[in-house]
């Protein structure tokens, strides 16, 4: 926050546009409709800002889902995501702009640009939140999270500083489509920026290969704990998998370990998957974990421990051995096929 600002310069909701594999990144339009509800308790505008190309192009379905203005900053010395350039150029037009709400994208990008904004800013940040709403009598925002190892849902709100900036992950909020949206204004800026001269810049970008598996958009996932044991143990769960038209995923703890790739966790720290059938395997049911798959439609979950946190939201309970069940299971579903 500025020297000599007060609370009330600040107004409007930001969020800020990121683009995968050139498409908008599907968490922007998520963020958008969550900001859209913000706005119209703040009595409020929405602005999606684009640092890059494109601002023409993709103002008719960043309007659709909830934003009333395009910020599009433009810089010919940088193609790609520049962490430098994203924190620099944003720490500038909010100084000048002073928007009262920054939501971005709790991605590995959002991840590495929030922290050093907000550091720049002189105000907080809250990640990888699963709520935002505006508390009536003072009009903060409060931002949900779990805390404590999970043990504690927080609600936590930037009382004296603005602005107010939070992340969140795909797949926490829903788009939300405006059947009526006026016509979005677009703002396009030049921004010179010598990326050659900053002491970090992106060497190169690898896209994932085609078989990495995305468990965000799986509609059955077969996901594995710690009470698989072993990376060997994983096995099992790829082969059931296979069987049912699945993919695999895991815990925090299960991806720490090297069980199984970071890409594939589900959690708080990892992905929020919303698929038709989530089968647990060895997953105690850490808050951490349940907040990424707890809005399955239909959640198996498999544990020898019948006190276990994670059979508090299941559907289908299972108090057995997961490393003697899975075998059996996939035995019986290769019979049934058979018959």
């Amino acid at each position: 926050m500025q020297p000599n600002a007060k609370l009330e310069d600040y107004s409007g909701v930001w969020v800020v546009v990121e683009r995968s594999e050139s498409e908008i990144d599907p968490v922007v339009l998520e963020l958008l409709g969550k900001a859209w509800d913000l706005a119209k308790k703040r009595n409020t505008s929405v602005t999606a800002v684009i640092l890059g190309k494109h601002a023409d192009q993709e103002s008719k379905k960043l309007g659709i889902h909830g934003a009333d203005n395009i910020l599009g900053v433009h810089c010919p010395d940088v193609q790609d995501y520049e962490q430098e350039f994203y924190t620099r150029v944003l720490t500038e037009l909010v100084h000048e702009r002073k928007p009262e709400i920054i939501l971005i994208g709790a991605t590995p990008q959002g991840r590495d640009y929030a922290p050093r904004l907000s550091k720049r800013l002189n105000t907080g940040l809250t990640a990888d939140c699963t709520g935002l709403d505006i508390e009536e009598t003072t009009g903060n925002l409060l931002q949900e999270c779990p805390t404590y190892g999970g043990n504690i849902m927080a609600i936590i709100q930037t009382v004296s500083s603005r602005p107010q900036m939070a992340t969140v992950a795909r797949g926490v909020f829903k788009p939300k489509i405006r059947t009526k949206a006026s016509k979005v204004k677009v703002e396009k800026i030049t921004y010179c920026f010598d990326a050659t001269r900053e002491r970090a810049s992106t060497v190169d970008i690898i896209e994932q290969d085609g078989e990495t598996r995305d468990v965000r958009d799986a509609e059955i996932l077969v996901a594995g704990g710690r009470g698989m044991e072993s990376s060997e143990n994983f096995g099992l769960l790829e082969e059931l998998a296979r069987e049912i038209g699945g993919k695999v995923a895991g815990t925090r703890s299960a991806c720490d370990l090297g069980w199984i790739e970071k890409n594939c966790q589900v959690g708080q720290t990892g992905h929020v998957v919303k698929p038709r059938l989530y089968i647990a395997c060895g997953i105690s049911g850490a808050i951490q974990h349940t907040i990424g798959m707890q809005d399955s439609e239909h959640i198996i979950a498999i544990n020898k421990d019948p006190e276990a946190r994670i059979f508090s939201i299941a559907d289908t309970c299972i108090v057995a051995d997961v490393l003697e069940f899975i075998p059996a299971f996939i035995n019986a579903i290769k019979r049934f096929r058979n018959s």
